[in-house]
């Protein structure tokens, strides 16, 4: 092996950022895609929903979630936060490493299917800013983008003391909504929240297809890194997860989310 072969071959550092735990869910299918890689994650559960803050604040926080991979030396960072995702155009130029955003791979996966009617349910701020339709039609006009936001839904999620019953009000709600608008067959989870409540939106509406956006991020990065030459070779990677939280919620995603890599959790500044 030569040493430009074992360059590649290094470990790659993935950052993941989100505002709260959401992101495992991008976690779980970058693990399940790259089991080799070592992956750093920061969910910032102090400030979350990031979908309630003003676009100012979201763009300093993420900021200090990026300066913090940025000291990890990561390769890359998968922005896991659909609200997020929404503004990357005013940081990502700040950064020397690549941001992944999750919209992208979804709207382009939407954008390529035969559907005349998609729903997407979202954080208040996801919506408002229209990203999702955006992207959609620059690549299929055709597509008409039936859209419900949550206020409270991904707090719900976050908390450490899960209320199931107030968490499948409120998917109830949404889906109540949407329908009345247009009866979907086909619907984006919009935040990585939401997929952790998969099973109550299956419940729900058992003829419904929920588009996972954290799974076509996945592949992106791993398309990404192939293309640089990464290969696997170890038999497992690591996860470092750091918030500035409470650590409680992250040991219950592990276990809702069935993510077995070796890990470890710190609490890092508010």
């Amino acid at each position: 092996m030569n040493a430009r072969t074992e360059q590649n071959n290094k470990p790659r550092k993935i950052g993941v950022i989100d505002s709260g735990v959401g992101g495992m869910t991008v976690v779980r299918e970058i693990a399940r895609l790259l089991p080799d890689a070592d992956i750093i994650y920061f969910g910032d559960s102090a400030n979350v929903p990031y979908g309630n803050r003003t676009e100012a604040e979201i763009i300093d926080l993420t900021c200090a979630m990026l300066d913090f991979m940025r000291g990890k030396d990561v390769a890359l960072v998968a922005v896991a936060c659909n609200t997020i995702s929404t503004v990357i155009d005013k940081f990502q130029s700040r950064y020397n490493f690549p941001i992944f955003s999750i919209i992208g791979p979804a709207a382009a996966h939407v954008a390529a299917s035969d559907l005349h009617h998609v729903g997407l349910l979202a954080t208040e701020f996801t919506i408002k800013t229209g990203q999702y339709q955006k992207l959609i039609h620059e690549r299929n006009a055709s597509i008409t983008i039936h859209a419900k936001g949550s206020k409270n839904l991904a707090a719900l999620l976050e908390a450490p003391e899960y209320d199931e019953a107030a968490v499948d009000e409120e998917i109830s709600s949404l889906l109540s909504a949407l329908a009345k608008e247009y009866p979907v067959k086909y619907i984006i989870l919009g935040c990585t929240h939401y997929p952790i409540a998969i099973k109550l939106f299956n419940k729900r509406a058992p003829d419904i297809h929920f588009i996972d956006p954290a799974a076509l991020q996945a592949e992106e990065v791993r398309h990404f890194l192939e293309s640089q030459g990464y290969s696997s070779y170890r038999n497992s990677g690591s996860l470092s997860m750091y918030t500035s939280g409470d650590t409680e919620s992250f040991t219950r995603i592990l276990e809702v989310l069935g993510i077995q890599m070796p890990h470890q959790i710190h609490a890092a500044e508010k």
